[in-house]
């Protein structure tokens, strides 16, 4: 038995710096946000001939954010691949090297990645259980989640997985307006001026009370956007 918890004490200590770099990530962000950050703004549009009120913070995301995500997605990408290591050497010492984690598209193609690997017939209940392929019409189950996250891991061509803003949801002033028109519409966070639109109007507006906003960090990739935004 002690042979068996030892095998994987290195998938529990990448699982634990895992959480250590998602804890450091919360914390870093809470920081940066609950500091002078944002304003308030509003532009002319010329082309519509409106005014525009925005959601702008001052300052980018801190690095920091972006590193404590990288570590975060490393980690837990390594704990799989430990796992599976340690799982094929204590049920199967015939084979010398030590297979990585049999992620598919499909099941049937994670239990032909298994046999391919030479794991274990015992250790196929447990892969499968964790649906390591991604969600489709053609098949039952999957897990977006963590297939999206093996996916973005192998992406060896950056340096790691920056954050992306993302506004949940707007509280708004009273806002009223003469003859003019008012138009509203669910703000979307734009990385690159790193603001969002919060509404639109033509004509004199006056505005009573503050915004309050609910606003949220994610990976910085289209697969988690997408599965953000479902």
């Amino acid at each position: 038995m002690l042979q068996i918890v030892s095998a994987f004490a290195a998938a529990r200590d990448s699982i634990s710096w895992a959480d250590d770099a998602i804890n450091e990530l919360r914390y870093a962000f809470q920081v940066f946000i609950q500091g002078d950050v944002a304003e308030i703004v509003i532009e002319f549009d010329s082309q519509t001939s409106e005014h525009v009120r925005k959601l702008r913070f001052k300052s980018p995301f801190p690095k920091v954010l972006n590193r404590k995500t990288t570590e975060a997605l490393i980690n837990l990408r390594h704990s799989f691949d430990q796992a599976a290591a340690a799982a094929h050497r204590v049920t199967n010492s015939r084979r010398a090297s030590d297979p990585t984690f049999p992620w598919g598209q499909t099941p049937k193609d994670v239990e032909f990645r298994l046999k391919q690997k030479g794991f274990d017939e015992r250790l196929r209940d447990t892969f499968m259980a964790h649906e390591p392929y991604p969600r489709a019409d053609t098949h039952p189950g999957g897990d977006d989640i963590i297939r999206s996250l093996s996916m973005v891991a192998n992406n060896k061509h950056t340096v790691g997985l920056g954050v992306h803003g993302y506004l949940t949801g707007v509280q708004y002033p009273t806002l009223s307006t003469g003859k003019g028109q008012l138009s509203f519409s669910m703000p979307t966070w734009d990385p690159v001026k790193n603001e969002a639109e919060l509404v639109r109007w033509s004509g004199e507006a006056n505005s009573d009370g503050k915004y309050e906003f609910a606003f949220q960090i994610v990976f910085n990739d289209f697969r988690f956007l997408s599965l953000w935004k479902r």
